[in-house]
């Protein structure tokens, strides 16, 4: 009888071990998941930004690719004074949109 009451807190402990092994493993699955997701929502974000940073980059190149041609069509003197003041405004007020959109998409 010393025996078998052996074996049965044998037996009690290995189901009580086991129990406690299924526990870790569910809790670990869930973490798993639950980082997955993560990730995932990390990776769409990412794209996000990196799709408006690449337009903001290729706005970026038109504009100055814009102020060349000007510049090179003023050198002629086809544009007054004022027009090239205004022009050069127009233009930092565009860099200065596009820097604080490019800040607000890192932060």
């Amino acid at each position: 009888e010393n025996e078998l009451q052996q074996k049965k807190r044998e037996m009690a402990n290995i189901i009580e071990q086991a129990n406690a092994a299924y526990e870790a493993r569910d809790q670990a699955q869930a973490q798993m998941a639950a980082l997955k997701q993560q990730a995932d929502r990390e990776h769409v974000e990412f794209e996000r930004e990196w799709k408006e940073l690449g337009k903001l980059i290729e706005n970026d190149k038109k504009m100055k690719e814009y102020m060349r041609t000007k510049v090179r069509g003023g050198a002629a003197g086809d544009k007054p004074g004022d027009a090239a003041e205004a022009e050069d405004k127009h233009r930092k007020k565009i860099t200065r949109n596009a820097w604080d959109t490019a800040k607000s998409l890192v932060t």
